[in-house]
């Protein structure tokens, strides 16, 4: 079968390449199906464009992943699939995992849905319309049957993560990003209220050390990337494991650079790891603090004091990597007031790899979002209306009467005003930081985009009219 998977356009910059649809790639190329990629937002393809793609070939399925704050740029990859070529259509990511069966609801062109991990998904999918059957045995698939919307039931998380095949790196315009992402788990055991578990659930599984350093050295002999990128936040909640894969590293002697860049526990390391952990490479590790505040992390159910994170930063510090935080903002519990303590808690803790303020984000299916239809005011409730966060000006989703959207507003500005105050002067006394953020830059991208991106021009020249058709 002839497969074309696409990652739509969207606003957020892809820093690494969107490795699900590579996972179902690898899965569908071990039986011998024809996989190609298309990443939108990577390649500055247009709708135009896209049309002609789709002209000049013949596929049989057109596979689109689709994000909450993606799904109207998805919808019309589907519209245009089905108008232009004769394939089936599915769409899957987190959009669907999270709306089910409303997305084919909005959506007359999908013909099929994907919720859950889809690796085996898709897999019996391709089998099914090879052979002409019926899907109605696919665990995780949405489905048009006599002029009504099927949901099969769930698939049951993947226990076994090493029987993955590795995503395959080489169908990827991997000079795009600067990133080489690499994900060692999959699920979260903890209950904080705003996340959603809709994709990976709550049972934590995770690749063996010996798995995931083969991928490393496989990525490594291939294409040599500066850094690696760990793009899960629970790489260190099995601490023994996660020591176990350092001593691997060590042991083997590889010269390899990585980070923990997406908010690992600060409950769940200990100076001997981080010790370990930057013996084995490790430049960078990034912390889930989310507030400043302990009330608010409280009423989020983070399962963290503002002791830990200090102990945990200092931790870091000590065995002499860099250290960033994440922040969030429109919590349980959260004014304009507490967010100007996680702005004094972020300064305190000197942190010399920046923050990240982030704008609360209520996934349907999760507490907070329940917990607003009770104490607060939907100003966005329609998921297909919502976007990233991308400025300083952004339109909250929500409000309640302790923190109203235009306070919401203003301080999110007030954030990111003080967060480029404190990063100037972490430039000044950290100066091995700006080598280390033009070595990201620079791991994976060409030297022109490289040069561009640096100077910070890379967004302001592209231009791509397809966009506008």
């Amino acid at each position: 079968m002839n497969v074309l998977f696409i990652s739509p356009l969207c606003e957020a910059e892809m820093k690494h390449p969107p490795l699900g649809i590579g996972y179902m790639a690898a899965m569908l190329m071990k039986k011998n199906h024809s996989v190609r990629i298309i990443d939108m937002k990577a390649s500055d393809m247009g709708f135009s464009q896209l049309v002609k793609l789709f002209k000049k070939n013949k596929f049989d399925l057109i596979g689109v992943t689709a994000l909450t704050f993606t799904s109207k740029e998805a919808n019309r990859v589907v519209e245009l699939a089905k108008k232009h070529t004769s394939a089936k259509t599915v769409v899957g990511g987190a959009y669907v995992s999270i709306v089910k069966e409303k997305a084919l609801e909005k959506n007359k062109f999908i013909d099929f849905g994907v919720y859950g991990e889809g690796e085996y998904t898709i897999m019996e999918l391709v089998e099914a319309l090879e052979d002409n059957k019926e899907p109605e045995g696919i665990k995780g698939l949405i489905y048009r049957k006599d002029g009504e919307i099927v949901v099969n039931p769930p698939r049951p998380p993947i226990d076994d993560l090493d029987a993955l095949p590795f995503p395959p790196r080489e169908l990827y315009e991997l000079s795009r990003y600067s990133q080489m992402g690499v994900v060692t788990g999959r699920g979260c055991p903890f209950q904080c209220v705003y996340c959603t578990k809709a994709v990976h659930g709550s049972k934590w599984r995770h690749r063996s050390p010996e798995n995931i350093i083969r991928e490393i050295e496989t990525l490594n002999k291939k294409y040599h990337p500066d850094m690696f990128y760990i793009l899960d936040d629970t790489f260190t909640l099995d601490m023994k494991n996660a020591e176990r894969f350092c001593d691997i590293l060590l042991k083997k002697n590889l010269d390899v650079k990585w980070e923990c860049s997406v908010g690992i526990r600060v409950d769940r390391v200990t100076p001997r790891l981080l010790k370990k952990m930057r013996r084995a490479g490790c430049e960078r590790v990034n912390y889930g603090i989310e507030s400043g505040n302990q009330r608010v992390l409280n009423m989020m159910k983070k399962g963290i004091t503002l002791k830990q994170v200090e102990k945990a930063v200092k931790w870091a510090k000590d065995a002499g990597l860099i250290v960033g935080g994440f922040f969030m903002i429109g919590n349980p519990g959260d004014t304009f007031e507490t967010v100007k303590d996680s702005v004094a808690f972020m300064k305190k803790l000197e942190l010399n790899g920046g923050a990240y303020f982030g704008m609360l984000v209520p996934y349907p299916g999760t507490e907070i979002y329940d917990w607003i239809s009770k104490n607060g005011r939907w100003l966005i409730k329609d998921v297909d209306k919502w976007s990233p966060h991308l400025t300083d000006k952004p339109q909250p989703i929500f409000e309640t009467d302790d923190f109203p959207a235009e306070e919401r507003v203003e301080a999110f500005g007030y954030a990111y005003r003080e967060l480029l105050r404190f990063m100037r002067w972490q430039y000044i006394k950290h100066p091995s930081f700006i080598i280390h953020r033009l070595k990201q830059i620079r791991s994976l991208m060409g030297f022109k985009n490289f040069v561009l991106r640096a100077v910070g021009l890379r967004h302001v020249l592209k231009m791509d009219k397809g966009r506008t058709e």
